[in-house]
């Protein structure tokens, strides 16, 4: 793998404006690069290799000083302004290993009053600083686009860059010749990812690697008046995911992978498949299974997850969904109900139905932000029939979930692929649409829904069943899970358990829900042998990616 290269010309500080037409090239090359490698090349930007040059020339003949000529520019002299020599070692970017062989100059106050070595030292760095400032701006602004938003929504964030309390640094780096003195296990710069939204790397030798989202390490050569653009840690919690920086990735990736059964978001692509002709049977005994579910969840792109979104944000979701859902027709057709606008007599019915949600009160909810400003746009809808129902702004932006008494799965699953679709076309009449890449397939609050973020469940009797010691295991080589019928932490009572699939991600919809009908009608079966007496096995284990 190697790190792309984009022309950036048709938007460098040589130019005033950008046509469409290059802005949509740009945009769409800008969003490929950084969500499938997360690095690019940007050449032709208007910043010349000359300009480069005389930065990495003056700052080489400062840092050759010796150190009592550099300490009064040390950055400790000037309090929390970010600003002056970082002495050798001072830093550890890796904290499992010895400090980093390097030193550096950071410039991130402007103001006049501040200490700078003597020469042209000043003016050179602020003239790179505001150039790549400039910079820096455009690639946002182009970033901006390629995820659906206004501009200025990454531009505003960054109106105060240069000025005392921003944290938006130029650093000079210097890597001094390795001696005998290097320690075991010293880097000169340790394996890290940067704190803020994006970086700009200009550099003129070889030695760098970057950890790509396909979990390689690809060595960056030099290319003379290109600059490597890498996405940092705020601009991944902006983005909920969608831009990664990379040393999170391989967090993240870890636990994906664990959590769900062994896929691996780094090489495997996440089919989707709403198809409800496709399925096998799916009408169960209803002597034995009570009720019948399917839920999911959908995100807006564009609009920050329950855990860090802004009240304004919290509401455009809600504008957003409910005009969708105002549109649906025939069986689909219904009415939003506010939790916040509801009367006394629409709230109990909706309790009485088992459809409202209520304020949370896990500490795990809780110190996520999930409780923020309740119930400010929070609500329910529901069609006329009360089968599809639209959880809005609970865990997360949505949960859409189809359900009816009785065994009818197939039915249930047809209404949910149909409303799901038309809420879909709905809200993408609207220019929006919901978060999904080919490799996580649908982006939702909790890891664990990535992919469908699909819960195919009945309430089913197996009391019987439920006291066999094999119970566990059979559940486990089918790939389903067990709940009380009260939830996920209920108890069951008199042998009903909530059965649903275990996997999310790496399956279609079709798939997971022919895995509950098969895993079902399985255990029903088992549940009659033992009415009459007769032996059980367990299943041998369904393919898993492990």
């Amino acid at each position: 793998m190697s790190i792309p290269v984009i022309d950036f010309g048709s938007y460098s500080l040589d130019e005033e404006e950008v046509p469409e037409e290059p802005m949509h090239d740009l945009r769409q090359q800008l969003k490929t690069a950084l969500t499938e490698v997360g690095f690019v090349f940007l050449k032709n930007t208007g910043i010349t290799q000359e300009e480069m040059d005389r930065v990495l020339d003056i700052s080489l003949k400062f840092f050759q000083q010796p150190d009592e000529l550099k300490q009064p520019f040390c950055w400790t002299n000037f309090g929390y302004t970010n600003h002056g020599w970082v002495f050798p070692e001072e830093e550890r970017l890796n904290p499992l290993q010895p400090p980093d062989l390097k030193e550096a100059f950071n410039v991130g106050f402007l103001q006049p009053d501040i200490k700078w070595p003597q020469g042209e030292f000043r003016e050179v760095l602020t003239s790179f600083f505001h150039r790549s400032k400039e910079l820096s701006l455009r690639v946002l602004t182009v970033m901006a686009h390629s995820l659906g938003l206004d501009p200025e929504v990454f531009l505003s964030a960054h109106r105060f860059v240069g000025m005392k309390n921003n944290y938006t640094t130029l650093r000079t780096l210097y890597y001094p010749p390795v001696g005998q003195e290097v320690k075991e296990g010293q880097m000169r710069c340790g394996e890290h990812s940067d704190y803020g939204t994006i970086s700009l790397l200009f550099h003129n030798n070889e030695g760098l690697q970057v950890h790509a989202r396909s979990g390689e390490y690809i060595d960056v050569p030099v290319s003379p008046g290109s600059i490597l653009i890498n996405i940092a840690d705020l601009m991944q919690r902006w983005t909920n995911d969608q831009l990664t920086s990379v040393v999170f990735a391989d967090l993240l990736d870890a636990v994906i992978k664990e959590r769900h059964n062994g896929y691996d978001p780094r090489t495997m692509t996440h089919p989707t498949d709403l198809d409800a002709s496709k399925l096998q049977s799916g009408q169960f005994d209803e002597r034995y299974v009570l009720s019948s579910r399917v839920r999911t969840g959908r995100s807006i792109r564009g609009l920050s997850l329950p855990p860090a979104c802004t009240r304004a944000e919290r509401r455009e979701v809600e504008r957003v969904v409910v005009d969708a859902l105002a549109g649906l027709k025939d069986d689909l057709a219904g009415r939003y109900y506010s939790l916040t606008l509801m009367t006394d007599a629409e709230q109990q019915q909706l309790i009485d139905d088992h459809f409202l949600f209520d304020k949370p009160v896990s500490p795990l909810l809780t110190c996520a932000g999930m409780a923020r400003d309740w119930p400010d746009a929070r609500g329910i809808w529901h069609n006329n029939e009360k089968t599809f129902l639209v959880w809005i702004n609970e865990e997360d932006h949505t949960r859409v979930i189809s359900m009816e008494k009785g065994g009818n799965m197939k039915r249930v699953f047809d209404r949910f692929c149909r409303g799901l679709k038309e809420v879909e076309r709905l809200i993408q009449a609207n220019d929006k649409e919901f978060m999904w890449n080919e490799r996580l397939g649908y982006i939702l609050t909790c890891p664990s829904n990535l992919g469908t973020g699909l819960r195919a469940g009945v309430h089913v009797k197996l009391p019987l069943l439920s006291e066999d010691p094999r119970f566990g295991e059979i559940l486990e080589n089918l790939r389903l899970q067990k709940r009380g019928s009260g939830g996920v932490d209920a108890a069951a009572v008199g042998g009903v358990f909530d059965v649903s699939n275990l996997d999310r991600l790496g399956q279609s919809e079709v798939q997971l829900v022919q895995v509950v009908i098969d895993g079902v009608n399985y255990l029903v079966d088992c549940e009659k042998r033992l009415e009459r007496g007769q032996g059980i096995k367990v299943p041998p284990p369904i393919k898993q990616f492990k």
